[in-house]
């Protein structure tokens, strides 16, 4: 009754259902091994302005010890550079410790052991975001992972169906055996032997329809599982927008701060050459 062919199609459909679950197994390796790349590059920039900010204030207790032997400052003065010169030393040493995490994490991401050297390219070019949300969801619907083997699921679900749906149907089996046998006489005859049997169930005590409303259950509970992934992605896609376009405004105001600490670096270098 075709319940043969419904269930090889079906099992096709959760092949290809386990092949797209690999895909999405794949991409958030991905996405993985990516994040703990860039976080290892900025933990290293990290360290590097705590090293110059430690730099900084060493120069600055240095001054400031000068000026208080001619008596231009108190000691409060000195007291307040040593306090900051200690302060940033223990940040320097929570972004030294910040970066060998973050390295050791990058390290298993990837599945390399542990004190493998990893020299990091941190140079990265800034490209904006100029696709609309529309387009982006639209691109989604069309190729998540996630959505594309739940959708083989359901059409495995439709041929489950089928499937139950022949059990209604009659039975049909045929057999074809040729026998040849040493000395077998009259009583074993050599020759073909051709059999044909059929089988139909007129009642099965309620199996079949209770089987078929238990599949037609799990296709309706694939379905709405297809609308809560698609509302699922679709937010998903909203929130990496956001991200996104809150990075390009941290980038413009970073830019615009650089600009601001270049400037007042060039008056104080005036300032202390006057």
């Amino acid at each position: 009754g075709g319940q043969i062919k419904s269930a090889i199609r079906a099992s096709q459909h959760l092949a290809e259902s386990q092949e797209f679950r690999q895909q999405g197994t794949l991409a958030q390796l991905e996405f993985d091994a990516k994040q703990a790349y860039y976080t290892a590059a900025a933990s290293q920039a990290l360290v590097r302005v705590a090293e110059e900010s430690v730099k900084t204030f060493e120069r600055q207790l240095n001054d400031t010890r000068q000026m208080f032997d001619v008596g231009m400052v108190s000691n409060f003065e000195v007291l307040r550079s040593e306090t900051e010169l200690g302060s940033r030393k223990s940040t320097l040493v929570q972004a030294r410790n910040g970066q060998r995490l973050a390295i050791a994490n990058l390290c298993r991401v990837v599945g390399v052991p542990q004190d493998t050297p990893l020299t990091l390219d941190t140079k990265f070019d800034y490209v904006p975001l100029m696709q609309d949300l529309d387009s982006l969801v639209a691109y989604a619907y069309e190729h998540r992972p996630e959505i594309l083997a739940l959708k083989k699921g359901i059409d495995a679900g439709k041929e489950d169906v089928k499937r139950v749906r022949g059990q209604y149907k009659p039975q049909v089996a045929g057999n074809i055996q040729w026998q040849n046998v040493d000395n077998g006489g009259l009583t074993q005859p050599d020759g073909w032997t051709f059999s044909v049997g059929g089988q139909w169930d007129i009642a099965t005590g309620g199996r079949r329809k209770y089987e078929r409303i238990e599949t037609k259950a799990r296709l309706s509970g694939l379905d709405h599982q297809l609308q809560d992934l698609q509302a699922i992605v679709e937010l998903d896609v909203k929130a990496a927008q956001i991200q996104i376009q809150d990075a390009m405004a941290r980038v413009s105001s970073e830019r615009g701060t650089r600009e601001l600490a270049r400037e007042g670096l060039r008056l104080a270098e005036l300032r202390f050459q006057e």
